[in-house]
């Protein structure tokens, strides 16, 4: 008669080989996941910059008028501490940084021409543990994400 299943032997032997495997795999998950979570910040910030960027270009060909406005009709994207807030008027978007992660840059307020140009080109320095980001915007308007420095 054939017997079917597993026995004890062979579960024991899955065990053991289930744990060899997680006492290599679980002290790399950390570093792992900051990786994955400064990547998606700096994507975030370098997108919302973009959209900004977008937003003022359009309002700049939809409205004729638009030289004679003041400031507060542009996107501006504020830093604080911990997150960053884009504002026209209104409060348009938010965004919270996740804990440990670091911002350096050296303005406060960020707002870009009628063109859609960054005078003078500015970098944002994003740090979280041992990984580095820098979110790159040159004169011209281009913005781009560069890896660990």
């Amino acid at each position: 008669m054939k017997e079917q299943g597993a026995t004890i032997i062979e579960l024991v032997c899955i065990l053991a080989i289930i744990g060899i495997l997680a006492v290599y795999a679980l002290p790399r998950l950390p570093g792992i996941l900051d990786s994955w979570q400064i990547d998606y910040e700096a994507a975030c910030l370098a997108a919302d910059l973009r959209w900004m960027q977008e937003r003022t270009r359009s309002m700049q060909r939809l409205d004729v008028r638009f030289e004679g406005r003041g400031e507060d009709d542009q996107p501006q994207l504020y830093i604080r501490k911990g997150d960053y807030r884009i504002v026209m008027k209104e409060k348009l978007r938010e965004h919270k940084f996740s804990p440990g992660l670091k911002m350096y840059v050296n303005q406060s307020r960020i707002a870009f021409d009628t063109e859609g140009r960054m005078n003078p080109p500015l970098t944002i320095l994003l740090l979280q543990g041992g990984k580095a980001r820098r979110v790159i915007i040159d004169s011209v308007g281009r913005s781009r994400v560069e890896r660990n420095l």
